[in-house]
């Protein structure tokens, strides 16, 4: 149980899509129409608006390596 609690706590977002497709299959069969489609696209733009954060939180950091690095020939 130790090892299942460090795995969710290390590796939140793969947690989350593993969850994610496991009730979209099951509201894909027994959920109403199209419910399986909107609970996995709300998840998927929750997943892109974090990482637009992280992204962006990272360039207010300075942390822009690779912009710098495409400029140089």
């Amino acid at each position: 149980m130790i090892k299942l609690s460090s795995f969710f706590r290390h590796y939140p977002m793969v947690v989350l899509v593993l969850g994610t497709a496991a009730i979209g299959i099951v509201l894909e069969f027994v959920g109403p129409d199209r419910s399986a489609q909107w609970f996995v696209s709300a998840i998927a733009l929750v997943i892109a608006a974090m990482q637009f954060k992280g992204m962006i939180d990272s360039l207010r950091a300075g942390n822009a390596r690779c912009l710098s690095h495409a400029h140089r020939r």
